[in-house]
């Protein structure tokens, strides 16, 4: 009896080692701070993953414009070398834009830069500055998104004569005075980073409720 009383009592706290203990729920409160851990994380893989494309869509367009000059400069030097009357219709029928940023066909080509907006082509119809009538040529991107502003002047004016920024969203019908330019023909120095942001926000806050900018840079063939 003594023998099997003992090993009932040696067997009793192995069965409840065993046995499965109190189980205990998950909280109300802990599934919402899991929930919003995995909110947090996602939200800021998506802002990592926008601010990445646009980078890539900046550096895109800052390539381009150098072809764009210099297919344009070619042309010019093959032919009568006079661009007064160049339109966007024109560049875009002589070739002068990259095949991947042409969208339509015939009449209803139309050039576009890696941001999704268009690009118009202009020729100088009468001297400005340095500039020659019919020797430069202004391209426009509309639709640039605010936030990039910057980023796309700065690259763009080191590519061309002159440069500035409002929101008119097309090609400019007439030339800004030389004191609304952020860079002016003729003169090397450096954009005004002030002036550049001032530009950016003014245009940006005159545009449309998406926040875009045009920026208008003037090249000479």
């Amino acid at each position: 009896m003594n023998a099997n009383a003992s090993a009932s009592v040696h067997r009793r706290p192995r069965a409840r080692r065993i046995g499965l203990g109190p189980q205990r729920g998950v909280t109300l409160l802990e599934l919402l701070i899991g929930v919003g851990v995995i909110i947090v994380f996602m939200v800021g893989v998506l802002i990592g993953m926008r601010s990445l494309n646009a980078q890539m869509d900046r550096s895109a367009l800052l390539r381009q414009a150098p072809q764009i000059k210099v297919s344009l400069g070619g042309l010019g030097a093959s032919g009568d070398g006079d661009f007064a009357s160049l339109d966007t219709a024109t560049a875009i029928a002589m070739g002068a834009f990259p095949r991947e940023m042409i969208t339509g066909s015939g009449a209803n080509a139309q050039a576009t830069h890696p941001f999704g907006g268009p690009i118009f082509a202009k020729g100088l119809a009468d001297d400005f500055e340095t500039l020659k009538r019919g020797r430069a040529f202004s391209l426009t991107y509309a639709a640039i998104p605010a936030d990039q502003c910057a980023g796309v002047a700065r690259g763009l004016a080191m590519l061309g004569e002159g440069l500035w920024i409002d929101a008119t969203g097309a090609s400019p019908a007439a030339m800004p005075a030389a004191g609304d330019m952020l860079r002016v023909p003729g003169k090397d120095a450096p954009i005004d980073i002030g002036a550049l942001a001032e530009q950016c926000v003014k245009a940006a806050g005159a545009g449309d409720a998406g926040k875009a900018v045009t920026i208008h840079v003037l090249m000479a063939l």
